[in-house]
This record gives C-alpha cells, sequence and structure tokens, in this order.
C-alpha cells in the first residue's frame, strides 16, 4: 500500500472516526496538520515517536495516517501519572500545572487504540522524567 499521496478526504475521514471517541487536547487544524506530517515523511526511514500521549488521540491520529501509507510504527511514550513536582531547572515561582496534572487515562487509551484497530502502535510505559535510558535501543525516528 504504498501511496505517495493519502487525499485530503481521507484525512477528514482519519479526523472524525478518532473524534467518535471525543475530543483531544489538540484543534481540528492540529489534527489535520498531524496527519499530514506522517504522510510527507512516509517515504523516510525510520519510525514516529510521540511524547506524552495522555488519552491516545494524537496517537490515533498519526497511527491511522500511517496505516493509510502501509508503513511506520507508532512509539508512544506516557506514564500516566502525571506531571512531576517543577525543579529548580524549570525556574518556575508559580507553577501553573502541578505535580500530578495532566494525567492521562491508560484505560482509555488502550481502548482508543483496540477499537479503533491499531496495531502499529507499541506503548512505552516510562518516567521520562528521571529515566536516563527509556528508549527502545536500535529504531531510527522520523518524526
Amino acid at each position: 500500500m504504498d501511496k505517495q499521496y493519502v487525499k485530503s478526504a481521507n484525512i477528514k475521514g482519519i479526523i472524525k472516526k478518532v473524534t467518535e471517541f471525543g475530543l483531544g487536547l489538540i484543534l481540528p487544524l492540529e489534527a489535520e496538520a498531524l496527519c499530514q506530517a506522517v504522510i510527507k515523511i512516509q517515504n523516510v526511514p525510520g519510525d514516529i515517536l510521540e511524547f506524552g500521549a495522555f488519552e491516545g488521540y494524537s496517537t490515533a491520529l498519526l497511527a491511522l495516517a500511517a496505516k493509510q501509507t502501509g508503513k511506520k510504527k507508532i512509539y508512544s511514550v506516557e506514564w500516566f501519572k502525571g506531571l512531576p513536582e517543577p525543579g529548580r531547572e524549570d525556574a518556575v515561582t508559580d507553577c501553573p500545572h502541578c505535580k500530578g496534572e495532566i494525567k492521562g487515562r491508560k484505560e482509555i487509551f488502550l481502548k482508543r487504540m483496540a477499537t479503533l484497530g491499531l496495531d502499529n502502535v507499541i506503548l512505552i510505559e516510562k518516567d521520562i522524567f528521571e529515566s536516563e535510558q527509556f528508549l527502545p535501543a536500535a529504531p531510527v525516528w522520523c518524526l
């Protein structure tokens, strides 16, 4: 299924399919841009790495667009515990988001991937704030 371009109508279909489960944290124009980015890099070697999957809205968009081109796995990094306490390196005195906020729910993420039949998503459940090595060795990241 090596298509050079995926029609705009297909992108709208992808967005419609994902939004049947509710709106995510990104705007429709951003959703379209994510899909277009996957299409543009379809012939670039490597897979796609997403940091901060939350509940899988953008993950589903990336994965469905990647399925349209017949290539690329989506490695999605999320730890489902929310933000850590700000550290000195963050240089904030009035934290707009505190420890534990912006916490995605794993069950919603997994249900969304299963319902959409997204077998090209690999969830990496790691604490990226404290881990030095949290990515799998070997893959080449292209987006």
